[in-house]
This record gives C-alpha cells, structure tokens and sequence, in this order.
C-alpha cells in the first residue's frame, strides 16, 4: 500500500535512504494500527467507540454509524471504505521469529527484520562493487596493452635511428680512410720510382728526380698533417629520456659524437723505459724527457715536456702526484701534467717507486735513497755495488734490480736482506712488479723472459719469453685491479697489453 503511493519518489532514493525510509514509514503504520481499536470520529466527540471500518481515502478509522453518515456525505460519499481487520500487519519475521519486521526492502518489494536486510537485502552493493572490480581489471589490462603497444613503436623508431647513426659513422670513416688513402698511395708511388732511380739512376738522375719530387712531396705531406689532426672518432650514444617516458612519448634517441682523434708522435727509437698507472687507471710512460698518458685502451690523453732525460716513473697514490727519475739530475714532481720542482741526487738515478707514503730511488752506485712524499730526503741504504735499474714496493717489501750483476734483491723497510733472486734463464734483470696474490714477475731484457716468483722467492718459472714476441723488454706494471698487464717490449719501440686471468 505505502509501496504503491510514493512509487516515484522512492526509486530516486538510495538503497541506504529507502531503508530508513520505509523503517519510518512502517513504525508510522504500526503507530496508526495501536488506535485501530476506537473511531476516529467518536474519539474527538470523547466518545470511546470500536471501529468498524476504514476509509482509504481520507485515512479515518469509523464505527458503523460513522460510516452511515460518512457515506451520506457529498463530499466523502466516493471514498472507499474497507474493514479495519484486513489492515493487521505481521509483526513478527518469518525467518527470524524472535525479531520484528522494522524495514521494508524497495529492491524487492517485501517487509524484512535487522538480519534479512544484512543477509540477503544487501546484495546489489556486493554485486555493484564486484562489477565495478571486473571494470577496473579490464581498464588495466586494456591500459597495459596499450603502453606495451607504445614501447614497441618507441623501440622501433630508437632502433631505426640506431641503424641511420651507425651507416653515418661507418660512412665517415670510410670517407676519412679514402682521403688519406689517396694522399699514401701518391706518396708511396713516388717512393717507389725515387727507390728505382736511386739503385739504377745516375746521381744527375737522382737529383733531377728529387727536384721535381719536392713540390709534389711537399703538398702531400700538407695534406696528411691537415688530415690526422682532424681525424675523428665517432661514437654513439644513447640519449636516455629525462621524464617520463609516458608523458613524453618517446624512449631517448641516437646520436653520433664526433672526438678529435688526438695522435701523439713518439720518437722512432721508441725508448719507453717507464710504466706506471695513476689513480684513473691510465697508463702513464716515460719517453726520454716526455711524460705521456694512455687510456687502457690506447687512446693518447696528455703529456709534458720533463727536466731532463728520464728513466722510470711512479704514481704518489696519497698527492696524487707522479713521480720521475731524471737519470742526471735527480727527481721530480708532477702534478697533473704540470712539471714541478726537482731535487738534485749526488749520483744519477735510475728506478723510482712510491710506497708507504715515501718515495724509494736506485742510484748508479748500489744505494737505495728513501725520501719523503714532499722530495725531502730522509736516509741511504747500502744494498748493491752496481746500478739499480727499477725499483717496486709491495707489503713493506721492497724489491730491487741489479742487472749488471744478474740479481734481484728483496728487503724490508729497514734494508734488512729477506732473499736474493738469481737464475741461469735470467739476464740482466729489469722492471719488476707484483699480481693480485703477490707474485714476483721480474723481466730480463738480456734473456727476453719474463720470471714469476714465488712470494718468497725460492720458486720460479719462465711465464713468457722469445717465442711470445718478447724481444729486449724493459718495463712492467699492472692495472690497478689486476686484470691487465703492461710491458714495454723490443727497447722501448712498443707496449705490450696482456689480459690476465687468476
């Protein structure tokens, strides 16, 4: 009945709302039915008379002479009057008979107790939140598609530029090779024909040649000293994208970075007798009066004009200062590329090593000279009688060559003797250096061998020698961690790189 009356206005109402609406609405009812027992009419007379009967349309509960007059009415006589008894309500839940039935559910059109409503009057929210649950997963896979689809296509593009970057540079250098190809062949043409006329001309010939040659020679040789300088190397690189790559819709790019190419003239004689790496990892060398450095890859970096003619070289891990032997006048300090101060040596000096915060030089007379991290000589150590050529330190051992008399010595901080190295296989013993565990590796320029010994010293093998290209060898040094290997090999001429394994 009160379902049919506000039909419109409750399904506007939600599920929560219609509930207590209609909780109200039947407490009201329940309210009506306690005075169904006297007539509305007679009650406001003081009259206290059953009722019999109830008018729908004006919602009066009547006796039976209240109806008669109601009836005789004009204006009620068209309402419609029922009796009383059918309006009882059941008071009482079907389902749960010790409750009462205080709701009535709009979803289903039914009169329901407290537990109907939490058990099976709720069932639309579950099943509108399961719904809105399933709407979700299928955006979310639908968004995850779509983000894959767009990687791809970034992928795509970024390996398409990857491919367009490569054929530029692999262009460039073909260029690069062809210009100074042409310049070599003309020049190695006129070589060719100067050889001929020099073996079976005459002087007249020679000279004639060589006039006419001039020029020629000379524009080529401008060519090519316009060429290296401006040599490039490309590299590519990836720009990694600074934002997100949602937003912004792209995954980075490729592009192509030109480096000049830098190639440092190194005399021919070669005439490296110092190796050491600094704190970067590079390669640092001594060439006569020139300090130079090298990536581990061969790249030339830097380099400075020394004092004097020099023979070994350390790195001064605490100043970050690299220190030269200067065979005449003693050492020096540089700092950066930049030559500092040199000190002056009584006699003329030859290997050079840091270690324990000082600085150990070999001189030509058997002594060991220990200075300070600041060139300040602190004492001498008689240990030889002849020249020591190189110098290592290694957990306070320090290590030393004495190649005229074929030996190697090993001693401690305070100069006391812990071994002495000699061997047939080993002549004229030069650079020595330490691996990762702390073997002895000591180069014979003379036997063209490279000895590793034992910690100790009492064992010993031949690692490398003649037959792996080793040919007047001097200086060794490894990597800082071990992994490579630096020789200078054939009197200085070149630089060996070994990979190492433990």
């Amino acid at each position: 009945m009160c379902h049919d009356e506000n039909t419109g206005k409750i399904n506007t109402f939600t599920l929560e709302r219609r509930i207590i609406y209609w909780k109200r609405r039947t407490e009201n009812v329940r309210s009506v039915m306690a005075s169904i027992s006297q007539c509305q009419i007679c009650s406001k007379l003081d009259k206290s008379v059953p009722a019999d009967k109830r008018s729908m349309d004006c919602e009066h509960f009547l006796c039976n002479g209240c109806v008669t007059v109601h009836k005789e009415s004009r204006v009620s006589q068209p309402h419609r009057i029922i009796d009383a008894e059918t309006l009882t309500l059941p008071k009482q839940c079907a389902s749960h008979p010790k409750l009462t039935l205080d709701f009535f559910c709009t979803q289903h059109d039914i009169l329901c107790c407290e537990m109907c409503i939490s058990d099976n009057h709720r069932t639309e929210i579950k099943d509108r939140v399961v719904k809105e649950e399933n709407d979700i997963v299928r955006k979310i896979a639908k968004l995850k598609e779509s983000l894959i689809q767009q990687l791809d296509d970034m992928e795509n593009i970024i390996r398409s530029e990857l491919q367009d970057a490569r054929k530029n540079a692999v262009k460039l250098l073909e260029n690069e090779k062809v210009d100074s190809k042409k310049s070599v062949s003309k020049l190695e043409k006129y070589l060719t024909q100067l050889d001929v006329f020099t073996k079976k001309g005459s002087d007249p010939h020679v000279f004639l040649l060589l006039h006419e040659l001039q020029p020629i020679v000379s524009e080529e040789n401008g060519c090519l000293e316009n060429i290296v300088p401006n040599l490039s190397e490309p590299r590519l690189i990836f720009l990694e994208p600074n934002q997100n790559f949602v937003e912004g819709k792209w995954l980075g790019s490729v592009t192509i970075k030109e480096e000049n190419f830098a190639i440092a003239s190194v005399s021919k004689n070669g005439d490296v007798t110092g190796l050491t790496t600094d704190s970067n990892d590079n390669l640092v060398i001594i060439s006569r009066d020139r300090l130079l450095s090298y990536s581990e890859n061969g790249k030339y970096i830097n380099e400075c004009k020394l004092g004097g003619d020099a023979w070994d070289v350390s790195f001064h891990s605490t100043s970050g200062n690299v220190v030269v032997a200067l065979q005449e006048n003693g050492i020096q300090l540089v700092n950066n590329f930049t030559p500092g101060r040199v000190v002056k040596c009584k006699n003329a000096v030859w290997g050079v090593l840091s270690g324990n915060e000082n600085i150990f030089v070999g001189d030509t007379k058997g002594n060991l000279h220990i200075f300070s991290s600041e060139l300040r000589h602190l004492k001498a150590l008689k240990i030889g009688r002849n020249d020591f050529y190189y110098v290592h330190y290694r957990r306070n051992k320090i290590y030393i060559s004495e190649p005229i008399s074929d030996v190697v010595h090993c001693i401690n901080d305070n100069g006391s003797p812990i071994f002495n190295f000699t061997s047939s296989t080993l002549e004229m013993p030069n650079g020595i250096a330490t691996d990762r565990p702390g073997n002895v590796y000591v180069v014979g320029c003379d036997s063209n061998n490279i000895h590793r010994l034992s910690k100790n010293g009492k064992k010993s093998e031949v690692l490398l020698g003649p037959v792996d290209g080793l040919k007047d060898p001097s200086a060794i040094c490894f990597s800082k961690d071990y992994s490579k290997l630096f020789l200078s090999n054939e009197d200085g001429a070149s630089v060996y790189v070994y990979e190492c394994q433990y």
